[in-house]
């Protein structure tokens, strides 16, 4: 059986969706950078919000609280047991620290190797330093003891929870990481596509400004918008800042989207104010006026990128039941509250084919865009028309610097002529409500070299693969 898979990528310098940032301070331009690209988890929830599914290892912070380690006498960052483990969190009481899996502290100063991101014994059997929960008062990072150095600068640091799990796509929207905005911070690890937090975030003395978000701009071969955010140093000396990120704070859920380490330090004084600008930009690769002679080109259009920005713009407590779905297996979507929607047709959503290779804009909204009667090769029995079967998501696979997924679908010709193949489009959900309203996200448009027939009997599986590089 013949098979076409095309790429499409986020993380490649105009290839797709891309970041990039611009740090100042004081308002001064110091530079601007090429980001390491979206992360493991912000991959894991584009692809659960397409299949509308369940994947495991999936971060789940709603409800989770994020908490100062105050100077006030009932918190506390120390060595016990005789020196073999490290607490962190209050002193006595209870319910101060929401249960999880996953367990972040940073901006701890004073003593060394707390900052961090620790896991259960459970989730990760083979960590040397598991982490447990007391009374939701504190947790007990076991077998850090002898690692560490120093002592505890009262009311410096911050401890938040999660857990990594398989969490499906379900009435509360959990799933879809709103309200991002950018976080800063003191590590230079080396990004890993894994990262679920910030190598060290700084908290003591970080007046952290509004989030602000413009609008999107698009034009033919690009649509982008800007995610911006000042932190103002109030800690009453030169702090040196080496990371930056982005954060999902919908409903406590502080999931890290994005991060990258800075080329060198910035300092920053005391009284000054950092100011960080994300672009987050989607291009048309291989952009040309003609696919004949310019080669295949496309990607990620402007719809896609639209949902981008409600998700990044939205710190309320909105649902967006099945944005983004296409359908999963089978002829109609399979969502109770779209089952009587007269366009929760299957295969009006995910993979589809076409036969018009006019160059891709930005601005496409459909396929065989030349002809607003005609969206794509519809399904079908007859002649011209193929049998879409359901929309089929690979295993999901990452890496230290990728993280990846492929959206495939079956077409059969039970017609009696040949149809070629021009286009391939991707379509999904682009309502936010329970209207359904199947959008394309993305298309390419195929050169001679990358056309191919159907012909009557014979069935081609056609997809593309999501991937993110770092």
């Amino acid at each position: 059986m013949k098979s076409i898979l095309h790429q499409l990528n986020l993380g490649k310098i105009n290839s797709g969706m891309d970041l990039y940032a611009t740090v100042k301070r004081d308002n001064v331009p110091l530079f601007r950078m090429k980001c390491d690209s979206f992360l493991d988890q912000f991959m894991r929830s584009v692809y659960q919000n397409f299949s509308h599914g369940y994947i495991d290892g999936y971060w789940y912070g709603r409800g989770h609280q994020y908490r100062e380690l105050e100077d006030n006498g009932g918190w506390t960052v120390q060595v016990v047991n005789n020196g073999q483990d490290v607490r962190v969190g209050r002193t006595s009481g209870s319910s101060w620290i929401t249960e999880g899996n996953v367990a972040v502290v940073g901006g701890v100063q004073g003593i060394t190797g707390v900052n961090g991101t620790w896991k259960t014994a459970e989730l990760d059997p083979e960590t040397p330093y598991p982490f447990r929960m007391v009374n939701r008062a504190y947790i007990i990072i076991e077998n850090l003891g002898p690692e560490v150095t120093g002592e505890w600068i009262p009311g410096t640091g911050v401890i938040y929870t999660g857990n990594l799990g398989i969490f499906h796509h379900n009435n509360n929207g959990y799933t879809v990481p709103k309200n991002w905005g950018a976080v800063v911070g003191h590590s230079d690890k080396a990004v890993h596509s894994r990262d679920l937090a910030l190598g060290n975030i700084w908290s003591y003395g970080n007046l952290i400004g509004n989030i602000s978000i413009s609008s999107q701009i698009t034009d033919q071969e690009s649509s982008k918008f800007t995610i911006s955010r000042p932190f103002t140093n109030n800690s009453g000396e030169q702090v040196a800042l080496r990371e930056i990120g982005i954060m999902s704070y919908s409903q406590n859920q502080w999931m890290l989207l994005a991060r990258d380490v800075l080329a060198s330090a910035v300092q920053l004084a005391q009284g000054s104010t950092l100011s960080i600008d994300y672009e987050v930009v989607s291009n048309i690769q291989n952009f040309t006026q003609d696919t004949d002679t310019g080669g295949t080109n496309g990607g990620w259009t402007r719809r896609f990128i639209t949902l981008m920005r409600l998700f990044a713009s939205n710190h309320s407590s909105a649902e967006y039941y099945g944005a983004m779905a296409m359908g999963g297996n089978g002829s109609a979507l399979a969502l109770n509250q779209y089952q009587n929607n007269a366009n929760a047709e299957g295969w009006r959503y995910g993979v589809r084919l076409g036969t018009n290779n006019k160059y891709v804009s930005m601005t496409d909204e459909s396929l065989n865009p030349d002809d607003d009667n005609v969206n794509g090769i519809e399904n079908g029995f007859g002649d011209n028309h193929l049998v879409h079967s359901g929309t089929h998501f690979g295993d999901f696979q990452t890496g230290d610097d990728y993280a990846q997924f492929t959206v495939e679908r079956y077409f059969e010709n039970k017609g009696a002529v040949p149809i070629e193949v021009k286009e391939i489009g991707l379509f999904g959900n682009g309502s936010t409500s329970t209207t359904m309203t199947p959008s394309l996200f993305a298309r390419k448009a195929l050169d001679a070299n990358d056309q191919f027939t159907i012909q009557p009997g014979q069935t081609v599986k056609v997809g593309f693969l999501c991937k993110a590089f770092i």
